[in-house]
């Protein structure tokens, strides 16, 4: 899927880097996520490391070399790594409170970023322990885009040697409304602050304005404007749904995730891919 012949001048296609969001989130997600890694839907995955199932996770996805892997920093959702982040969280069972409370109490002051920054260090550790081979940095809900956030991140990256840091901006287009447009108007505010830091090998990324909900009229507008010779990330959640395990109304409103992973695999995206000279690739085709 996303294939040229041989001998094709890297100027004359799109390079497009397919990355699978939230491997870890749930099992079922998961499930999916090494299902397309199987059928080569996908080039990249982001693993969640806080999460229960993560050493079964693990082993599982070291199954298969050919999929580029990464931490999704996870800072809303389940329980912080860190007792020190888990104290802050106590009164509320030691969870992660959502992302706008989180934004809050990093602005108040009332959560300390050194414990952000020990998380978050915490979270790439668990990785590394296990031998995975990190080469990409993104985060749960765009998360480490906040600046105070994102410099932590930018050191992380350069303290563990990972060569790409997920830069999230604004995607106005394909008819934005609700949670999307209010999401596109922060993305577009962090691009604001932290445009003087943004990594210079970033791929463009791609798939923001339909997240969770990428469809193939979506994808036939924005790769026809997608440039020759260029890198693209396109930011995908496929995955398998199981309602015993996921019951929360919000998630199973803002996920199509069994839609994602047959549309990713489709005869229509190879077709897509093709007419528009898209040639997916991994994180390790632009390393050097």
């Amino acid at each position: 899927m996303c294939s040229l012949s041989q001998g094709s001048n890297k100027e004359s296609f799109i390079r497009l880097i397919v990355n699978a969001d939230d491997y870890g989130y749930f099992m079922s997600v998961s499930r999916g996520i090494l299902e397309a890694i199987k059928t080569g839907a996908i080039t990249a995955t982001g693993i969640m490391p806080n999460r229960n199932n993560f050493d079964v996770l693990v082993e599982k996805i070291k199954a298969f070399d050919s999929i580029d892997l990464g931490v999704h920093f996870n800072l809303t959702f389940g329980h912080p790594l860190s007792k020190e982040l888990g104290r802050s969280f106590e009164k509320w069972g030691g969870m992660f409170l959502g992302k706008a409370k989180l934004v809050f109490g990093i602005l108040s002051g009332q959560i300390k970023l050194d414990h952000i920054a020990q998380e978050l260090s915490l979270q790439i550790e668990r990785c590394l322990n296990k031998d995975l081979r990190i080469c990409f940095l993104n985060s749960h809900e765009h998360i480490h885009m906040l600046p105070p956030i994102f410099s932590i991140t930018l050191g992380l990256a350069k303290q563990y040697n990972i060569p790409f840091v997920r830069y999230s901006g604004a995607e106005w287009c394909c008819g934005l409304e609700g949670s999307g447009l209010l999401r596109t108007l922060v993305l577009e505010i962090f691009n604001f602050l932290n445009i003087f830091s943004k990594p210079s090998n970033s791929p463009r990324l791609i798939g923001t304005s339909a997240s969770g909900k990428l469809n193939l009229a979506y994808l036939e507008r924005r790769f026809a404007s997608l440039k020759p010779g260029r890198i693209y990330e396109l930011i995908c959640h496929p995955g398998f749904f199981d309602s015993e395990e996921i019951a929360d109304p919000r998630l199973i409103a803002y996920h199509h995730w069994e839609v994602e992973y047959e549309i990713l695999q489709s005869p229509q995206m190879r077709d897509l891919c093709k007419n528009y000279g898209i040639r997916r690739i991994g994180f390790r085709d632009i390393m050097f």
